[in-house]
Parts: structure tokens; sequence; C-alpha cells
């Protein structure tokens, strides 16, 4: 299973490290190295981005050469893994659907 991990990260100066930080978390638990798009440019429209996680998402996927067959798309500004890869793999599964999403 080929994961591609996509995360938009747009915002101010200092948003570097909180990007650090989320691809920390994805490697101390196991998870493939995430593909960050918009880093160093401000967020477009609204706080929360506009399009960026929405239909940005679908665009990034189409320039994105991976050719993953499962996609974790999440924002790296909200995220922090905090278990192993497998796991989070495994309940993904239990769902017996092609697309989970979750939200707070």
């Amino acid at each position: 299973m080929k994961v591609l991990i996509l995360s938009p990260c747009y915002g101010p100066p200092g948003t570097e490290a909180i990007a650090k930080r989320f691809i920390y978390s994805a490697k101390h638990f196991g998870f493939p190295e995430p593909y960050l798009y918009g880093l160093g440019r401000l967020s477009p429209g609204s706080p929360h981005g506009g399009d960026m996680q929405g239909t940005w998402v679908v665009e990034e996927l189409r320039n994105n050469p991976s050719n993953a067959d499962t996609v974790i798309a999440c924002d790296c500004a909200d995220v922090l893994f905090s278990g192993p890869f497998n796991d989070m793999l495994e309940k993904f599964k239990a769902f017996n659907s092609g697309f989970v999403i979750g939200a707070d």
C-alpha cells in the first residue's frame, strides 16, 4: 500500500515551526514523509484558507506524482500524529469504506 500524507501549510512567519512539529510527529510514529503545500505563503481567503482544505487538495493530488492508493489529507497546523501508523491504517480499514472524514 502506497500512502501519501497531503497537508496544506499556509500561514504567517513561524508556520515553519508548526510544520516541523507535524513532520516530527509523523516520523516519530512511522508515517510516510508528509507532502506539504503552501509553505511560506499566507493563507488565502478566510482564516481557514477558503478552498485550501477542499478543492485545492484535489488539485494537489492531480499534480502529485506519487501514485498513492491511500491519501491522508490533514492540516499540519491542527494535526499531530499520536499513535503508530499501522494502528491508523487498521482503523481506516475497519470502516470498510474508501473515504473517511474526521472532523472536530
